[in-house]
């Protein structure tokens, strides 16, 4: 599976390119998460107001979390493929 990202972040789809179903559900799912964090940002400021300003900062700790969701999920999908492999 190749993805058909551009070479850097100033770089988009031009007119007339090619429609790439897999770049698309990345995008989708950028834009997704952006609005989740966007909420999370504000619920974070509206409980902790000293956070007004941070949001790089917000968004590291966010993001790291989402990380660890992830390698957690393939960690238990690894187990789940080994006991399967076993039987």
């Amino acid at each position: 599976m190749k993805l058909n990202l551009p070479d850097s972040m100033d770089e988009g789809l031009t007119a007339g390119a090619e429609s790439d179903p897999i770049g698309e559900k990345v995008d989708a799912k950028s834009d997704e998460l952006m609005l989740e964090f966007d909420e999370h940002y504000a619920e974070l400021v509206a409980a902790h107001p000293e956070h007004e300003g941070k949001r790089d900062l917000a968004f590291q700790g966010w993001i790291i979390q989402k990380v660890a969701g992830l390698q957690l999920c393939v960690s238990e999908l690894e187990r789940r493929i080994a006991d399967i492999q076993k039987q």
